[in-house]
């Protein structure tokens, strides 16, 4: 303010407010936390989305799921697991269009009389994938102690152990009733039939090694078969 012929002027300025009229700040990009799930079915967990840059003028992002019977998303992601499987949720912004993914894995609730107790710890009983031979049912006995096979059924307990020369197997058995085979051994490729070594124990056809197919039906009977001369490696 400049008046040279009037030094008692006055000058005032209030209520000054800094505005940009020059539109929006638009979204370039949006990630989804974590990138990888696992899930119990019945779970309810939530997953965070960032859009960028912070200062975008319209953060919206819409949710959804590939499957939603195996996972269903609000629209504030919150993701609930309802069937055992794999889906991805996805979340995509208004503005742009930009999206991203977190790959959730469903599993059923394991309860701890669901686990077979091997060299002391429980481990997860698993049915072989569909077309195999596994068509049988199965129980775990006994808290943990005993694995019941009914029918014609073949199943796979994972777990990691390191197989040495001096490894034994050992183990009572107890068959009800005569069957074509009645075998336990180790499997490497997660396949029925397939690259495995099986040691036959009882049965009236022959599959896998021969050595200790000595048992003749009746009372519990104790095996202890010497793996180590056979394979050795990591299970």
């Amino acid at each position: 303010d400049k008046d040279v012929d009037s030094a008692t002027q006055e000058s005032f300025f209030r209520n000054i407010v800094l505005t940009d009229s020059g539109g929006s700040v638009p979204v370039t990009g949006v990630t989804l936390t974590p990138e990888t799930l696992t899930m119990d079915i019945g779970e309810v967990l939530g997953l965070t989305s960032s859009v960028m840059p912070i200062d975008a003028t319209n953060k919206t992002v819409l949710w959804g799921s590939s499957d939603a019977d195996i996972a269903m998303v609000d629209q504030n992601g919150v993701v609930t697991a309802l069937a055992q499987g794999n889906v991805t949720i996805t979340v995509m912004t208004e503005d742009g269009g930009f999206t991203d993914g977190t790959d959730v894995t469903v599993t059923p609730v394991i309860s701890q009389g669901d686990l077979l107790e091997v060299n002391g710890i429980g481990e997860v009983v698993v049915p072989y994938s569909s077309g195999s031979q596994d068509f049988g049912s199965f129980e775990v006995q006994d808290g943990g102690a005993t694995l019941r096979l009914v029918g014609n059924a073949w199943k796979k307990v994972p777990f990691n152990h390191t197989v040495s020369p001096g490894t034994f197997l050992e183990f009572d058995l107890r068959v009800t009733g005569p069957g074509e085979i009645h075998a336990i051994g180790f499997d490497s490729d997660d396949e029925l039939g397939g690259d495995q070594l099986l040691f036959q124990l009882a049965g009236d056809q022959s599959y896998g090694n021969q050595d200790h197919r000595t048992y003749t039906g009746g009372d519990w009977v104790s095996f202890s078969i010497p793996v180590g001369q056979f394979f050795t490696g990591n299970i």
